[in-house]
């Protein structure tokens, strides 16, 4: 009898627990709506992640208050192909493809209307803004684009370019030998340092420039490489 009354005393504990589990965990998704949704975070689902937003309350079949983010549809651009870089000046969205870069007008975000098509012998790794020229680092050089005259330049150099970025009125390049600084006119190199090679990054910060390349993050100086 003991043996018995102790199983029912346990069965009603159970049922009591999910009872009031049910009440607390239903009546907030119904009647209060998402609450401290004012900080991210991450969703595993299967063998992905999602982002998303944090909630106070238990959302659907989800074991975690994190609701993952939902896209627009209008947000999405399909381009059919791989986008390598693109940079932005005023209306004007540059996109490098794979063998090309495009030039498109974004005033309406939705229905980009394309202005500009130019061969490149690419991939076109990053693109840069300088006023009305737009820089196209490729495969074998750097390009630029004057946007107002239409005037196309090509500089080719040894190994594959695959960062740009714009100081003091020079541009500076990492390649497969390492930097270069060309004039941003002519596109004639002023100044290079070769390094181990394959630059992939590059930026300038404080008279200096950090590299990142298969050796790892290097430093040189901005003034004499």
């Amino acid at each position: 009898e003991k043996i018995m009354f102790g199983k029912m005393k346990i069965f009603l504990m159970i049922t009591a627990f999910f009872a009031v589990s049910f009440v607390y965990a239903e009546d907030p998704v119904i009647d209060e709506g998402p609450l401290s949704v004012n900080s991210f975070c991450l969703l595993e689902e299967g063998g992905s992640v999602y982002g998303g937003i944090n909630s106070e309350f238990i959302y659907i079949e989800l074991e975690t208050g994190c609701l993952p983010f939902t896209e627009s549809i209008e947000d999405y651009i399909d381009f059919g192909e791989t986008v390598y870089s693109i940079a932005g000046d005023r209306e004007i969205l540059a996109v490098g493809f794979y063998n090309r870069i495009a030039l498109y007008n974004i005033s309406h975000p939705a229905n980009p209307l394309i202005l500009y098509e130019k061969t490149v012998y690419g991939p076109a790794s990053d693109l840069v803004f300088n006023g009305s020229v737009l820089y196209i680092a490729t495969e074998n050089g750097v390009s630029s684009l004057d946007l107002d005259t239409g005037n196309f330049i090509h500089k080719h150099t040894y190994g594959t370019t695959k960062a740009l970025r714009i100081h003091d009125d020079k541009l500076y390049v990492g390649d497969g030998q390492g930097i270069k600084v060309m004039d941003l006119d002519t596109l004639d190199i002023i100044q290079q340092r070769n390094t181990s090679g394959d630059v992939t990054k590059l930026e300038i910060m404080d008279g200096v420039i950090y590299t990142f390349e298969w050796a790892g993050l290097k430093r040189f100086n901005l003034s004499t490489l």
